[in-house]
């Protein structure tokens, strides 16, 4: 049967790229030719040196903080590109491999499967149509703008640089002019190439895998083996291939992610808060050991009775510690925003700890209320089918085990260690002597009376305790779970790599048993994030509340740390304050990064 030519989907991307001087026609690496000559003109003059001219511009304003903010987003984009086209030059011989993977016989496309590429590759037609229209309208006003409010008659480039001559000067001026163009153009065109390129390497992944899945769906009895093991091959082929383009690390690299994340910051300032104190589970080999949720009962979360909250003394407990210290102290600081919604100072050094607080106190609700799904899922690990049996076993899971560990580890220092300097730091610069309290808050009384300000100083100091206690062992309960499910999911693939040909039926049932029950894991573990009180309806509100949950903590993170690191550029970096803003923002990353790494390995598995 025909097949369709994959590489046709692509060959816009690869003409971009030829034109900008980043393929070459024959060969997998440059050689000593014209195209090389060109490349060299393309990437060298006009990409390279326009950078390097923006930068240097950079460095010659970077007192100047309005001059500064005018070419910085616009230069730290551009750095970015050349990175990225510099990765895809060295990169060549392996993209030229993805190319030639692409032939093999498991990964041609046929005409009967068009159907089911059809929705990612339109999917992926439409975005990258409308990249290149927002880009190409971008540049293009930006070219133009110049001529557009007239300050062409002034000599003006399209962006600030420096040049080692006078760039007001005919025909300096009108060179150089051209130069920024062309360069600009030539930046985005190599941009957008490598990624909408890479983004289709990924779409034809994503469909392999719908025609993989197809296959086994519409597996027959009667060449169950045969058709089994070619749909064993294909996966194979399928993970080499995307195994490729891991390794080629073209796109995302530590310098490319490190000029994100410095430009991340130069849009938007953030840093302040701690979250942190232990965990609510240990992890040993593959199993998930509990201490009967400790922590989570020491601070009124968790009744030891039953999976229903009766009224008793814990009743009582949990009031005192999260109604009047956690809720209450999160309350006091929001009717102290009225007060200063004028003062952008006083305002951002609120906000930066207060959203996040207010994100715990929906946490803390969410897990009281989902009590009883989280008991079964601690429950569900006992388990027969989820135990580690072998040697092999626990091989399998130590790496994720050991990135687990580390995260704990060093998300329980940085949060201690802020939490500790926000707690002394009014001692430690003494404002204590003027009654200043830790955060900022307006009670019905003078607290600035003893013994009043010592008894709201503890409370703030509590209540601060028990957040970030909440937060952190709730983050990483969820970053363990999503472990433990991807740990499961390599003992599964473990299991069907070794099935013995004598007892094939007997071990094939025995792995589809194992997938259902990593599925129902699965399920209990989300209907506990998503807040479902029905089971039966889990299907039909999952992603809703998922989104809502991760929305949420996306948004207080990002937030909180643009706050905070207005709040850095404010204070002395070297003072207490200073330092707690630089682990809170540490605090924060680690945070984020619980619940893009592990569930990432969730999905992938």
């Amino acid at each position: 049967m025909d097949s369709i030519k994959w590489e046709s989907t692509i060959k816009m991307n690869i003409f971009t790229l030829k034109v900008v001087g980043l393929w070459p026609k024959s060969g997998e690496v440059y050689k000593f030719n014209l195209y090389t000559i060109y490349m060299l003109i393309c990437v060298g003059f006009f990409i390279l040196f326009s950078v390097f001219c923006q930068v240097m511009h950079v460095v010659l304003v970077h007192t100047d903080l309005e001059a500064l903010s005018e070419p910085m987003y616009i230069s730290l984009t551009k750095t970015l590109a050349s990175m990225k086209a510099f990765y895809l030059m060295i990169s060549l011989k392996k993209i030229k491999k993805f190319m030639r993977t692409l032939n093999g016989h498991f990964l041609q496309l046929k005409n009967h499967q068009r159907g089911t590429i059809e929705p990612s590759l339109l999917i992926w037609k439409g975005t990258c149509l409308s990249f290149w229209i927002l880009t190409l309208g971008t540049i293009s006003l930006w070219c133009v703008f110049p001529i557009l409010d007239e300050s062409v008659k002034q000599s003006r480039l399209p962006f600030p640089a420096w040049y080692p001559y006078n760039t007001k000067e005919t025909p300096f001026y009108e060179i150089t002019y051209v130069h920024q163009v062309i360069g600009v153009f030539c930046t985005a065109t190599a941009d957008l190439s490598m990624d909408t390129l890479i983004a289709a390497f990924m779409m034809f992944i994503g469909a392999q895998c719908d025609i993989l899945c197809n296959k086994l769906r519409n597996m027959e009895a009667k060449n169950f083996k045969e058709r089994f093991v070619e749909c064993i091959e294909h996966h194979k082929a399928i993970v080499r291939f995307s195994s490729l383009i891991v390794l080629g690390e073209f796109f995302t690299s530590s310098v490319t992610i490190g000029l994100a994340m410095f430009r991340l910051s130069t849009v938007s300032s953030g840093v302040k808060i701690a979250t942190f104190v232990t965990n609510v589970v240990l992890l040993q080999g593959c199993s998930v050991e509990r201490r009967k949720l400790l922590y989570f009962g020491f601070l009124g979360l968790w009744s030891q009775a039953d999976d229903r909250r009766t009224p008793n003394l814990y009743t009582l407990y949990t009031v005192i510690a999260v109604i009047f210290f956690l809720y209450g102290s999160v309350f006091f600081q929001i009717l102290y925003i009225p007060l200063i919604v004028t003062d952008l100072e006083a305002l951002t050094k609120l906000m930066f700890n207060l959203i996040t607080k207010s994100l715990v106190c929906v946490k803390a609700f969410c897990l009281m209320q989902n009590a009883k799904t989280v008991q079964r899922l601690v429950k569900a690990l006992d388990s027969d089918l989820f135990q580690v049996k072998t040697v092999d076993h626990r091989k399998l899971v130590q790496p994720a085990l050991l990135i687990w560990k580390t995260t704990y580890i060093i998300f329980l220092s940085l949060a201690t260690s802020t939490i500790f300097m926000w707690c002394i730091l009014p001692f430690v610069n003494k404002s204590f002597q003027d009654y200043q309290l830790p955060f900022l808050a307006l009670y019905p009384y003078n607290f600035k009376k003893s013994p009043l300000y010592e008894i709201t100083y503890i409370h703030q100091v509590v209540g601060l305790v028990i957040t970030a206690t909440i937060d952190t062992n709730l983050d990483t309960l969820i970053s363990a779970l999503m472990m433990f499910i991807g740990a499961q999911c390599d003992i599964l693939c473990y299991n069907l790599r070794n099935l013995h040909r004598k007892k094939f039926s007997e071990l094939m049932r025995v792995c589809i048993q194992h997938h259902q029950e990593i599925l129902r894991y699965q399920i209990l573990m989300l209907k506990y994030l998503l807040q479902i009180c029905k089971l039966f309806s889990f299907a039909a509100k999952s992603n809703h509340f998922f989104n809502i949950i991760v929305l949420g903590q996306f948004f207080a993170t990002a937030v909180s740390m643009a706050t905070g690191m207005f709040r850095l550029s404010m204070v002395s970096p070297l003072s207490g304050e200073g330092y707690s803003l630089l682990t809170f923002v540490t605090s924060m990353v680690l945070q984020v990064f619980l619940y893009c790494w592990f569930g990432n390995e969730v999905e992938i598995k």
